[in-house]
C-alpha cells in the first residue's frame, strides 16, 4: 500500500496528518475554487459562474472528513467523535472568531448604519453557525442586494459545512455500528445525495428568486454527500490507481475543463444549475478530486501542486473569510480606482490578511498551543464575548429625533408599519408602495408622524421588487432580477391593499429595478430602446390604473440619482449611470401628463439632487449612506418636504371631487 494510499488506516487516538501527508493538489483545488468566488463577488465579468467554487469546497470537504473516518474505522472501528469535533473546532473557530472580532470593529466605526439592525443577526447567526437559515428566514438575496452587502454575505456556507460535519459522522457511525458496509454507506449517501438534488429541482419551481434554494442545508448537501460518496468508492478500491496512471490526468482535466467552462458560461440566473445542475458540477468536482488523489501522480495533480498556488489553497480559509470584507472597506469611493487596479488591490490586501490570520491565528491552536480544557473555555469565553460585544456594536446609534414638519412638532414614537398624524379633525391615509427605496423612506419617517400632520401613513413598499420582472442583463451580466419574493405580483398586492386599508392617498416611489435591460417572453429588451419603453411605459401605466380604477388619487414621486462616492456604496456599475435615471424620469413624466385626473407628480428627484449635485449629508448625519436608500436622518428630511404637499394634494383632490360632484347634481 502506497504511503498517500487514502485507504490506509488510522489507529485510534493518532493524528490524522500524521497518516496522510500533505497532498498540495487538493490545496490547489481550493485555490482554483477561491479565485472562481472571489472573482464572482468582484463582478469580473468572465466568472459570472464563480459562486459555483463553493460546490467545489463542499464536495471536497465531504471527501475529506469521510475519507479520515474510514481509515479510523478500518484501523480501530471506532470513530472517535470527540476528536474528530476537536479537529473541526482547532481548525475552524480560530480564524472564525478572528474575523467577527474584526467585523464587530467594523460595525461600529464603520458599518452602514442602515445595516446595523441586520448585521446583529448575521453576527450571531455566524458565530452560531446557522447563517444560512437566517438568511432564508429573513428573505435575504445572495444574487443582489442594493441595500449594501454585509460583511456576512458568505458566512451561509460554513454553516452548512459545520452543519455538515456535525450530523455526518453521526449518520457514518451508526451505519457502520448496526453492522452495515462500506458499500451499503456508498449505496445510502449517493441515494442522499440523488434526493436532495431531486429535492432541488422540485422546491426551485414555485420560487421567482432561487436564494432559498441556494441556502437551504436540505438542497445543498448533495455536494458534501458526493464527496463523502467518493471517500467510499476510495476505501473500498473502486477507483483504480496505477492500472490508470497514464489516463487520470486526462479524465481529470477534462472534468476540470468542462467545470471551468460551466464556471464561464453560468451565471446565478441559470435556472438549470437548479434543477440537476448542482449535482453535475458534484459529479464533475468528484471526478477531478478523484484523478489528483491517486497514489500514482499524474499531470493535473502536478499542475495543481506548484507551490504558489498551493500555498494560497492552504490560506484559502482565511481568504474565504476575510475578502468580502475587504471588499466592502475598499470600495471605488474610498480608493478613487477601479477595474484591474480595484481588484488587485483588494486581492492584496486580503492576502495579507489571509496570511496573518493563517500563520499567527489558525495554526498555532490547530496544532495544540491550546490544551482540550483551555481550547474549550477560551471558545466559551470567547463566543459570549463576542456575542455580546456584536449586541451593542449594532445597536442603531442614531435614534429618531424631534423634526418639524410643517407647522408641527413630532416626536418619536414605537411605530410599525402604520403612522398616524393629527388630533381631531379627519387624517389623510396615505398608502405607500414601491420598492426597498420606498420602503427606507417610509421606515425612516414613519416614526415621527405621530402628530399634527393630518397624515396617516401605511408603508407596504416592497423591497427588491420593480414594476418589472424576469432576468437582467448588466453590460452583458445576466442575473436572477428582482429578488423580493414574487415580485410580479404587485397588482394583486396593490389592489388588496387598497380593500384593507381604503387609502385618500397613493405614493410610489420605484426605479431602481426598472433601469435593466430585461428578459421579457424570451427577448432581451435593451433599456432605453423603443420596446423597452413600450414595456415600461405599460407596467407604469398599469401602475397608475391600479389606483384610479379605485378612485384613488396617485402621486408618483421622481426617482433620485443613485450615488456611487456614498461612503458604504456598493452599487453596481449600471445603477449608478444618471442616464438610465433620466430615461426612466423622462418615461414617467408622460406617464403623468397623459395620465388623467387625480395623477400628481412630486419631483423628490430634484429635492434630493438640487442641480444635479446629490446632497449627502443632514444635520451631520448622511442621507443615504449606501448611496441608494435613506437613513432614518435623510427620510425625516423628505419626509418634512413631502408632508405639506400632500396635505395639499389632498385638498386638491377633495375640491375636485366635490366640483364634479355639484357639476353631476347640475346637469
Amino acid at each position: 500500500m502506497e504511503l498517500n494510499d487514502p485507504r490506509k488506516p488510522i489507529v485510534g487516538g493518532q493524528d490524522p496528518r500524521r497518516i496522510f501527508p500533505y497532498e498540495p493538489a487538493l490545496d490547489g483545488l481550493r485555490a482554483i475554487a477561491l479565485i472562481g468566488i472571489s472573482g464572482y463577488h468582484a463582478n469580473i465579468p468572465w466568472l459570472n459562474g464563480g459562486f459555483l467554487g463553493v460546490d467545489l469546497f463542499f464536495v471536497l470537504s465531504g471527501y475529506l472528513i469521510t475519507r479520515l473516518m474510514l481509515a479510523e474505522w478500518q484501523g480501530t472501528h471506532r470513530i472517535e467523535l470527540v476528536a474528530f469535533w476537536e479537529r473541526r473546532i482547532r481548525r475552524l473557530f480560530p480564524g472564525m472568531l478572528f474575523l467577527l472580532a474584526g467585523i464587530v470593529g467594523y460595525a461600529w466605526w464603520l458599518a452602514n448604519p442602515a445595516l446595523l439592525a441586520r448585521m446583529r443577526g448575521d453576527l450571531l447567526s455566524t458565530l452560531f453557525y446557522f447563517n444560512n437559515w437566517w438568511q432564508i428566514a429573513r428573505g435575504q438575496s445572495y444574487f443582489e442586494d442594493f441595500a449594501g452587502v454585509s460583511p456576512l454575505h458568505h458566512a451561509w456556507s460554513l454553516s452548512i459545512e459545520e452543519q455538515c460535519y456535525l450530523v455526518l459522522p453521526l449518520f457514518v457511525l451508526f451505519v457502520l455500528k448496526r453492522g452495515k458496509s462500506i458499500v451499503s454507506l456508498f449505496g445510502l449517501l449517493l441515494a442522499g445525495a440523488v434526493v436532495s438534488a431531486v429535492w432541488t429541482a422540485w422546491l426551485h419551481g414555485p420560487i421567482s428568486d432561487p436564494s432559498r434554494v441556494y441556502y437551504g442545508t436540505d438542497t445543498r448537501s448533495q455536494e458534501v454527500l458526493m464527496g463523502a460518496a467518493l471517500a467510499c468508492a476510495f476505501q473500498l478500491g473502486w477507483l483504480p490507481g496505477v492500472a490508470l496512471r497514464r489516463y487520470w490526468g486526462l479524465i481529470g482535466g477534462g472534468a476540470g475543463v468542462v467545470l471551468l467552462s460551466v464556471w464561464i458560461l453560468s451565471s446565478d440566473a441559470s435556472s438549470w444549475l437548479y434543477e440537476g445542475g448542482f449535482f453535475l458540477v458534484s459529479i464533475l468536482a468528484s471526478v477531478v478530486i478523484a484523478a489528483v488523489s491517486q497514489p500514482a501522480p499524474n499531470r493535473l495533480a502536478r499542475l495543481l501542486s506548484i507551490r504558489p498556488i498551493a500555498w494560497l489553497g492552504r490560506i484559502s480559509y482565511g481568504f474565504y473569510l476575510w475578502h468580502l470584507v475587504v471588499y466592502l472597506v475598499l470600495t471605488r469611493a474610498a480608493t478613487g480606482l477601479q477595474g484591474p487596479a480595484l481588484v488587485a488591490l483588494r486581492f492584496g490586501a486580503t492576502l495579507l490578511m489571509a496570511t496573518f490570520s493563517f500563520y499567527v491565528i489558525e495554526q498555532p491552536i490547530r496544532r495544540g498551543a491550546l490544551s482540550r480544557r483551555a481550547l474549550v473555555v477560551g471558545l466559551l469565553v470567547s463566543s459570549l464575548s463576542l456575542a455580546s460585544l456584536a449586541w451593542l456594536a449594532t445597536e442603531p446609534r442614531v435614534k429618531p429625533t424631534s423634526i418639524a414638519i410643517g407647522d408641527s412638532l413630532l416626536s418619536p414614537f414605537n411605530g410599525g408599519s402604520m403612522a398616524k398624524g393629527g388630533e381631531g379633525g379627519e387624517e389623510t391615509r396615505v398608502l405607500l408602495v414601491g420598492d426597498s427605496i420606498a420602503w427606507s423612506l417610509g421606515n425612516g419617517f414613519l416614526p415621527s408622524f405621530e402628530r399634527g400632520t393630518g397624515l396617516e401613513v401605511v408603508n407596504r413598499a416592497m423591497p427588491g421588487c420593480g414594476l418589472a420582472h424576469g432576468p437582467i442583463r448588466e453590460h452583458g451580466r445576466e442575473s436572477a432580477g428582482n429578488i423580493g419574493s414574487k415580485c410580479e405580483e404587485w397588482p394583486e398586492h396593490w389592489r388588496r391593499y387598497v380593500s384593507e386599508i381604503e387609502p385618500d392617498l397613493v405614493v410610489i416611489l420605484v426605479g431602481g429595478w426598472d433601469v435593466y435591460d430585461r428578459q421579457v417572453d424570451g427577448e432581451w429588451l435593451p433599456f432605453g430602446g423603443p420596446r423597452h419603453d413600450q414595456y415600461l411605459k405599460g407596467l407604469l401605466r398599469k401602475a397608475t390604473n391600479t389606483f384610479q380604477d379605485a378612485g384613488v388619487p396617485v402621486v408618483w414621486l421622481s426617482t433620485p440619482y443613485y450615488n456611487p462616492e456614498a461612503p458604504a456604496s456598493v452599487l453596481p456599475p449600471l445603477i449608478s449611470e444618471r442616464w438610465r435615471t433620466d430615461h426612466f424620469n423622462a418615461l414617467l413624466g408622460e406617464e403623468i401628463t397623459s395620465g388623467g385626473s387625480n395623477l400628481y407628480w412630486l419631483d423628490l428627484a430634484e429635492f434630493v439632487c438640487p442641480d444635479t449635485r446629490c446632497l449627502t449629508q443632514y444635520e451631520g448625519g448622511d442621507w443615504r449612506t449606501d448611496g441608494t436608500h435613506f437613513s432614518t436622518l435623510g427620510a425625516q428630511s423628505v419626509g418634512r418636504w413631502l408632508a405639506p404637499q400632500l396635505r395639499d394634494i389632498r385638498r386638491q383632490s377633495l375640491l375636485k371631487a366635490n366640483s364634479e360632484g355639484q357639476g353631476e347634481s347640475g346637469s
